[in-house]
């Protein structure tokens, strides 16, 4: 294992196994799935199992190869699975102390409920934060976030009072947009690592095969992009805490059948009406066409505030792939790395 935090994880460290994530998404501003069979598998063996957190071995900076510049942030990625490389983790500093985090591109702000973190007092207004049956109580806070090589920041939270994730040791969600800000950041989910910088351009040559697309405006900080089916293209979130992909139930009703689709709890342990089976589609994304892709049939297309949202990318397709996005500029590009 990549130590994320140095002089604070050794080789040797290991977690308990926990449950795989179905997916983490905040819309409106937050809805959190999980995979319910996954759980109950993990929960009957918790304390028996412990699985290392899986990364392979890089040195140096994130960035290194990258025309970037003015690198403000960098982390190593580590997954409870590296085959599926579902729950995407790293581990920061928060005011000092470290925190286990889920990196999730599905999230429009920064969540934590491990309360031992703060060094200020949270704001006394709260606001409905929803998941995706139940919801909770959230207040404002701000703390701050380092990374290995030094590099801070003063951020602000959500804090909540729990979450089903605290049980298997995360103390929240950071979202890459909300730290990013204005800048560009890179997920590099072949080498494992992530790092925010000042915009800068990626070009196509015999190394690398860049896609290159547009992210669409919304009020929420999330990424949203347009995903080709059946020659229409509908609004999806690119989400990284989501290890499936799903789209909206009625656009792929009649596609062919795949296996059964997951059940799933929220972030607040409600269980989510138990889905279909699971469908065949053909996506593209940024010109790059995905073929027989199994997805789960999802049984809505508006959250509790309206927005609208035709579905969610996850692992499957975005796993070992190089993610560069510019909320600011509106630029979403996907990139495969070429092998001879």
């Amino acid at each position: 294992m990549t130590s994320a935090v140095h002089g604070q994880f050794d080789e040797g460290y290991t977690e308990a196994s926990h449950p795989r994530v179905h997916g983490l998404t905040f819309t409106g501003p937050i809805a959190l799935k999980m995979n319910a069979p996954r759980i109950l598998i993990i929960l009957l063996t918790c304390g028996a199992l412990s699985a290392p957190f899986q990364a392979s071995a890089r040195s140096g900076s994130c960035a290194a190869g990258w025309p970037a510049h003015s690198v403000a942030f960098e982390n190593d990625i580590l997954y409870p699975d590296v085959q599926s490389k579902a729950d995407p983790t790293i581990h920061v500093l928060i005011n000092g102390k470290v925190a286990k985090m889920m990196l999730d591109t599905g999230a429009q702000a920064h969540y934590l409920w491990d309360a031992s973190l703060l060094d200020e007092a949270p704001s006394l207004d709260s606001e409905k934060t929803y998941a995706h049956i139940s919801s909770a109580d959230a207040r404002k806070v701000r703390a701050t976030l380092a990374d290995a090589k030094g590099n801070r920041k003063r951020q602000e939270f959500l804090l909540v009072s729990d979450s089903i994730l605290a049980a298997y040791g995360y103390a929240g969600v950071l979202s890459p947009q909300t730290l990013a800000d204005d800048s560009a950041f890179i997920i590099d989910l072949e080498k494992n690592c992530f790092f925010t910088s000042a915009p800068f351009e990626i070009r196509s040559d015999s190394d690398l095969d860049v896609r290159k697309g547009t992210s669409i405006a919304n009020p929420y900080r999330l990424m949203m992009i347009p995903i080709g089916l059946d020659d229409r293209e509908f609004p999806m979130l690119v989400d990284t805490g989501a290890s499936d992909t799903s789209i909206f139930a009625a656009l792929v009703e009649f596609k062919p059948k795949g296996q059964n689709a997951p059940g799933a709890i929220d972030a607040f342990g409600a269980e989510v009406p138990k889905g279909e089976r699971m469908r065949i589609v053909d996506l593209k994304i940024n010109g790059e066409t995905f073929r027989a892709r199994p997805v789960i049939p999802w049984p809505v297309r508006k959250d509790k505030q309206g927005f609208e949202n035709y579905g969610f990318i996850g692992m499957d397709i975005l796993k070992d792939r190089v993610i560069y996005y510019d909320g600011a500029r509106h630029e979403f590009t996907l990139l495969t790395r070429r092998y001879p």
